[in-house]
């Protein structure tokens, strides 16, 4: 068993490796070097939404530790609008530009595109939910270890 945990461990991570990969390789088929696979999903988890930087790292959308840097390059680059927010000035809100929008839905045609070859060629849309509802099990799992609850 304890090689199995382990081993899946190292599995996700590996997964998320080869998914911004993938990610820096549609960039570059668009041409696009302005922006990093990180930058992409960042800007990707952001949306339609107006959200507030730490937001962003509350929800989880991004997990370095470098956030600022990320974000400081999405607005110089023109992806990424940064502005205070009208009720508490020393908030950051950002939402995307023209620019960011059009990556945005770039974007969203190349991950449906995936989720739709995944479902044709591998597994059902059952299996996919499947999948999702026992790594969310895993991340209960975590959550409660770091918080030293104990575990029935």
């Amino acid at each position: 068993m304890r090689n199995s945990y382990y081993n899946l461990i190292v599995k996700i991570e590996k997964i998320h490796r080869m998914f911004l990969d993938q990610l820096k390789s549609e960039l570059e088929s668009l041409k696009l070097r302005d922006v990093s696979n990180i930058q992409a999903s960042i800007l990707y988890n952001i949306g339609t939404d107006e959200i507030n930087i730490n937001t962003l790292m509350e929800r989880e959308y991004y997990l370095g530790s470098n956030v600022s840097y990320n974000m400081r390059k999405l607005t110089e680059n023109g992806y990424v609008v940064q502005k205070n927010d009208l009720y508490d000035r020393r908030q950051t809100v950002v939402n995307l530009s023209q620019k960011g929008m059009e990556l945005y839905k770039h974007l969203d045609k190349i991950f449906m595109n995936h989720q739709d070859l995944l479902i044709l060629t591998f597994m059902s849309e059952d299996n996919v939910r499947e999948v999702w509802d026992k790594l969310v099990s895993i991340e209960g799992f975590f959550n409660k270890i770091s918080n030293n609850i104990k575990i029935k």
